[in-house]
């Protein structure tokens, strides 16, 4: 931000610009934004490990498995921390079943639209939106909810 930088008398533009830059932040800031974020970056390394794990000629289905289980530990933690500011291992299991509802919505929606006519493609990119949304509303009310107590204490 331009806080320290020196204005021309009767110059507005750094004026201009550290108002846009804390709007931006502040929208950076929002906790969806850090949740779509943050899931491009769960996303990517859950995929990587895939790809990681078929060039270590590890059969897709196992492959696909042991990203999905490494990938949901580290979706906790990150969305955990860097979103929903509760990353208390207590709550793990909560995070583990959501995924599996999650998995199984997901795939019911694939398993319509291809029945509607559209190619596997084309179905899973129809089913990013509502799937998204239903694990944002998810960890939101049943994971990380602060008024919600974790189902393990001790």
């Amino acid at each position: 931000m331009y806080l320290h930088r020196t204005r021309k008398a009767g110059s507005h533009e750094p004026l201009k610009t550290v108002k846009k830059n804390l709007f931006f932040a502040h929208k950076l800031n929002s906790q969806p934004v850090r949740f779509l974020i943050v899931g491009t970056i769960n996303t990517l390394f859950g995929y990587s490990l895939y790809v990681l794990l078929l060039f270590m000629n590890i059969e897709y289905k196992l492959a696909n498995f042991g990203s999905l289980a490494i990938g949901i530990v580290f979706g906790f933690n990150t969305q955990g921390r860097l979103v929903f500011d509760n990353a208390d291992g207590k709550r793990f299991v909560r995070f583990a079943c959501c995924w599996f509802f999650i998995y199984l919505f997901n795939i019911f929606l694939i398993g319509e639209f291809i029945h509607f006519g559209f190619n596997t493609y084309q179905a899973g990119a129809f089913a990013l939106a509502p799937v998204t949304l239903c694990s944002y509303l998810m960890q939101k009310f049943i994971v990380f909810n602060k008024c919600n107590k974790p189902l393990i204490t001790q």
